[in-house]
């Protein structure tokens, strides 16, 4: 069901109400992965006539089988929803709100190349008037770059960033305040009355830019903060103090600090990524303090591996958990790759066990762990609940690391 309507508007939403949308809009959510399909089912449920386009003709068929493809929907959450891969079929909807991924190059460097596309489609079969919203991250002034012809011509265009978190149930995905700004004043308006029948509670910001860089904010800080941690989390090791300790204990402080865990990296689409749209967003300008972070973020998985083939005569070993966080199946990212590449590297024969994961860079698959005996090094990263107990039994074999 949509939230109650009792928002307080402010400067960027004065006199907008929910009238336009009340009673149900219809609206297109392109791209239907970890962000998009959680996106349709919740608009369905706010009563919005909703249709899933996605250029993944397998994805498609399968969602409309009632079949999901991600770990947070449940099939039957896929009743009343359509999909298609078919632009004809998205012709003059009220609303297209755009999840497509904004991956980085090889060298870092933002790549809109999905976003781009997205919006040549929407020329050729969106009608003026409608609401475009753009939830992919990008930098700063993207949103305003990439659709400013579009607003010229009369589309509504804003930006909210996903807040999207893989497994996480509380808060529920309607309960995690919406950010969005638009390109215009009138777009911040007409977006803020959309989102207002679908998000418990909508944050309206002064434009396009600013909502842009409270994404890049939000995982920047995280960002830096575990690249923190992870040094703090070295130097603890080489002190014999235990390092999670020392965090709960800092962790009584009421105020001035957040906890944050050290791991062998960071994975998933946002803080391997987001950051360098921040660096990205002004070419002119430096991040000594950012930039580094993210260079040691990315070179640990590889230092980590490195160091252990360097103390141990390693000739097979066994990781498990490879998806990028537990109680996912999502690989995206995941620095157990660069760890695994590292190994590989230095003539190390690697094998996984990952109860949801079907395949990793190759890797033979462990369907059980019934001969760990048999490997010089079994690396836990991380464990899901499936098989948590299974993994805790492993504590304390002399040929078994645990990195959680």
């Amino acid at each position: 069901m949509a939230p109650q309507a009792n928002q307080q508007p402010n400067d960027y939403t004065m006199g907008v109400t929910n009238c336009d949308y009340a009673n149900g809009a219809n609206v297109t959510v392109i791209g239907n992965g970890y962000v998009g399909l959680p996106l349709c089912v919740l608009m369905n449920d706010c009563g919005h006539n909703v249709t899933g386009f996605d250029l993944n003709t397998d994805r498609v068929a399968s969602h409309s089988k009632g079949k999901s493809t991600i770990d947070d929907v449940e099939d039957h959450e896929l009743e009343g929803i359509a999909f298609t891969s078919n632009p004809a079929d998205i012709e003059n909807n009220d609303v297209y709100v755009i999840c497509v991924p904004t991956p980085v190059t090889d060298n870092k460097m933002p790549d809109l190349k999905y976003v781009n596309s997205v919006k040549e489609t929407l020329k050729a079969h969106a009608s003026p008037g409608a609401l475009i919203i753009l939830e992919s991250t990008v930098g700063v002034g993207d949103t305003r770059r990439v659709f400013k012809d579009m607003c010229a011509d009369g589309f509504h265009v804003a930006n909210s960033p996903e807040r999207i978190d893989p497994s996480r149930k509380v808060p529920t995905l309607q309960d995690i305040p919406k950010v969005v700004g638009g390109v215009n004043p009138e777009s911040t308006m007409v977006a803020y009355s959309f989102y207002n029948t679908v998000f418990t509670s909508v944050v309206p910001v002064r434009n396009s830019d600013h909502s842009e860089a409270v994404k890049l904010l939000e995982n920047s800080y995280r960002a830096v903060n575990i690249s923190f941690i992870n040094e703090f989390a070295d130097f603890c090791g080489t002190a014999d103090l235990e390092v999670n300790d020392v965090i709960d204990a800092a962790s009584t402080k009421p105020y001035g600090f957040s906890p944050f865990r050290s791991w062998i990296g960071v994975g998933g689409h946002c803080i391997p990524v987001d950051p360098h749209y921040l660096i990205g967003s002004d070419p002119n300008l430096n991040w000594p303090i950012l930039t580094s972070s993210m260079d040691a973020m990315h070179a640990r998985p590889g230092k980590l591996a490195q160091e252990r083939v360097k103390e141990r005569n390693l000739e097979k070993v066994l990781v498990c958990g490879v998806s990028y966080k537990p109680n996912v199946s999502d690989t995206r990212d995941a620095p157990q790759s660069d760890f695994v590449c590292a190994l590989k590297k230095n003539g190390v024969t690697v094998e996984f066990y990952d109860p949801l994961v079907d395949c990793f860079e190759g890797l033979e698959r462990k369907a059980d762990l019934s001969d760990v005996e048999k490997y010089d090094r079994v690396f836990v990263m991380h464990k899901h609940k499936i098989c948590r107990g299974e993994l805790e039994q492993l504590r304390g074999l002399p040929n078994v690391e645990f990195f959680c």
